[in-house]
């Protein structure tokens, strides 16, 4: 699927969920908004397709404008706000998760270009910067975006940087996933994800125990031998 019908398809998407994400951001103040992806054309030159999952946002886009606007702008903004924060390139706490995803991808693509994957986020929300409750965590995955983000996305991988504690984030966007590995990096099988699916730590977490390297390793070796 080329770039441009991809972004189409998920901006189709955003759309037609608007009215329930405006209606949870509308709960409480202190939410985010929605974060929304737009897929960089170095995508679709990666010769492994790699979307990265994380925890949620630490704040996301300008509440106020985005809400007054109509469906469609409000997406827009969303997905520009997204385009321009290019994969955390120049964002100045970088090193605790940014940092060390693109690393993930230049192993996994070592001659790819620079923004070729894609990132997105257990809880499409945050509550000023922290992980929303059960309310919101039903009402969010009750929408399947994750899982048809990642049908419109189609990558080789997807690596987890949850942690065990989002687990019931991921068992309401994939009802009947299964686990198999160890607590430091598991595979995950379900309907919508892809055969090479891991869930580990989030990489500041594994940097502070010393296991970034060798679970990235763990992860690169397990996709170069399935491939």
């Amino acid at each position: 699927m080329p770039e441009s019908a991809r972004n189409t398809a998920l901006t189709d998407l955003y759309r037609r969920h608007w009215p329930a994400l405006k209606e949870i951001c509308l709960r409480d103040e202190r939410l985010s908004m929605p974060y929304l992806a737009w897929v960089h054309p170095d995508y679709e030159q990666a010769r492994t397709r790699l979307v990265i999952v994380g925890k949620e946002t630490n704040g996301w886009g300008d509440r106020e404008c985005v809400l007054r606007a109509e469906p469609e702008d409000a997406v827009r903004l969303l997905m520009h706000t997204y385009r321009g924060f290019e994969l955390g390139t120049h964002y100045p706490g970088k090193r605790s998760f940014w940092t060390p995803v693109h690393e993930l991808y230049r192993l996994l693509n070592p001659n790819g270009p620079a923004l070729g994957f894609v990132a997105l986020n257990a809880s499409k929300m945050d509550l000023r910067g922290a992980i929303p409750g059960e309310e919101v965590r039903s009402a969010l995955t009750q929408t399947r975006l994750l899982p048809d983000e990642i049908r419109i996305l189609q990558p080789h991988v997807v690596v987890f940087h949850t942690g065990p504690k989002y687990e019931r984030w991921l068992d309401g966007w994939f009802p009947g996933l299964a686990r198999a590995g160890d607590v430091w990096l598991a595979r995950l099988t379900a309907d919508g994800l892809p055969r090479l699916t891991f869930r580990t730590y989030h990489p500041r977490y594994l940097n502070y125990c010393s296991q970034r390297q060798a679970i990235y390793g763990r992860i690169v070796a397990e996709v170069a031998s399935a491939t």
